[in-house]
């Protein structure tokens, strides 16, 4: 009985270690080619157990290919937001959160510095943590994460961090950023390794997920995305000596 009793205190801190949340999630393998920010209309599903619907529609250009990714070509500036306004009486106000997007390939325009940008904001439309994708110098491409510190870039109060590749890339690369409210923490993620941790993250509160393209976001660029989302992560578990 003793030792059913501390596999099964194992077994539970295990799912509470690993267990994770899809709150606001698009992977769009089932997607149709052409689909989507409609909403109820065929639009890019999502799979989160919120399922929020975005601001507003379909953008020509941003659209599912039908195999699995999402596809930016031939398209300009254009925002989106879920939940269409702000999740009601601000229920992520504490806790331990990830911001994720997969890269399945792109090609970036030299020309320019466009951005493409995933981000979690608070009520006041102020980044908490955000991605983005752009060229860099017209040599490279640089994915930027950045989160908001009690410190931040020039005591701005948002923490960068770069990391360069190719401005034509055709493998996968998985940008997360793990960002805890109640423990002030955030780290950064490129296919799982380590970029950068911050221990003076500040956010109250989380009220929408924005995903954009600025102004100067060239019709040349082509971006397929895998996935992207908003996870809740389990509780963090302390470790304690357990004796068999």
């Amino acid at each position: 009985m003793k030792t059913k009793l501390i596999l099964s205190t194992l077994s539970i801190a295990c799912g509470l270690l690993f267990g994770e949340t899809k709150l606001e999630y698009w992977s769009f393998g089932a997607d149709t080619a052409g689909a989507s920010f409609e909403n109820g209309n065929g639009g890019i599903k999502n799979s989160g157990i919120n399922a929020s619907l975005w601001n507003h529609g379909k953008v020509k250009g941003m659209e599912a290919d039908g195999l699995g990714h999402f596809v930016l070509a031939n398209t300009g500036s254009s925002y989106r937001r879920v939940p269409a306004l702000d999740y009601p009486i601000v229920p992520y106000s504490s806790g331990r959160y990830r911001l994720v997007i997969e890269f399945k390939a792109w090609s970036l325009d030299p020309s320019n510095n466009g951005s493409l940008g995933f981000e979690v904001s608070d009520a006041n439309n102020r980044r908490i943590v955000g991605l983005n994708l752009s060229a860099e110098k017209g040599t490279e491409a640089k994915i930027r994460f950045s989160a908001r510190s009690a410190t931040g870039w020039q005591g701005k109060g948002i923490d960068y961090a770069g990391y360069q590749t190719q401005l034509k890339e055709n493998r996968t690369i998985r940008c997360t950023i793990d960002f805890d409210l109640d423990n002030a923490t955030a780290t950064y993620y490129v296919n799982g390794a380590v970029v950068k941790t911050i221990t003076d993250f500040k956010a109250d509160s989380i009220a929408q997920i924005k995903f954009f393209t600025d102004s100067k976001w060239s019709k040349l660029n082509t971006v397929k995305i895998q996935e992207m989302g908003f996870i809740r992560l389990a509780a963090a578990t302390p470790s304690t000596e357990i004796t068999l």
